[in-house]
């Protein structure tokens, strides 16, 4: 629910309705739509929707429950929460006394993907200050905002390179997480 019907798709949505096809940020975020919305009906139906479906048949709650616990977990959503360096620390597990090779994975997996975006990023935004310069990525994190369940905050409330580094690589590891990690 979290991650598939609600961030992707709604990143999805404010990605076309506001950044142009040739926008840098669009186009570094255009390969992680690729099938995402064909496939939420038939993910909707199959896990929350139906009287027979997944999230019912596995929890053994009738549908009107199922919705009631994604409506509860919803309203607490943070954005940030994905970020597998911010669920480490809320979990206290970023350093363990015994090997962790989940967790060792992950992070591996995280810094190369944000070292990544954010030198990209850095072609196309000298500084946070060309980073607020773009009004059509201003719209699109209000927009972004606007579909969430609740916005994603930013430093001192304003879009900085690092967010957006940070924003994008987190897209991209939760749309590929089933196949990359």
């Amino acid at each position: 629910l979290g991650v598939h019907n609600v961030i992707l798709t709604d990143v999805a949505i404010a990605t076309i309705n506001e950044l142009m096809a040739r926008h840098p940020v669009r186009r570094l975020l255009q390969h992680t739509f690729h099938t995402l919305l064909i496939g939420n009906v038939e993910n909707c139906n199959a896990h929350f929707a139906g009287a027979k479906s997944f999230a019912v048949t596995l929890f053994s709650h009738d549908a009107k429950e199922v919705a009631a616990l994604a409506s509860a977990h919803l309203r607490d959503f943070d954005l940030h929460d994905f970020t597998p360096d911010t669920q480490f620390e809320r979990r206290g597990t970023t350093e363990t006394p015994f090997p962790y090779p989940y967790r060792d994975n992950v992070l591996e997996l995280w810094a190369a993907n944000l070292d990544y975006v954010r030198d990209y990023l850095a072609l196309y935004y000298a500084d946070d200050d060309a980073v607020r310069a773009d009004a059509h990525l201003a719209r699109w994190a209000d927009t972004l905002d606007g579909l969430l369940p609740n916005p994603v905050s930013r430093p001192d409330g304003a879009i900085t390179r690092e967010w957006l580094a940070r924003v994008r690589s987190l897209l991209h590891l939760l749309r590929c997480r089933r196949s990359c990690l």
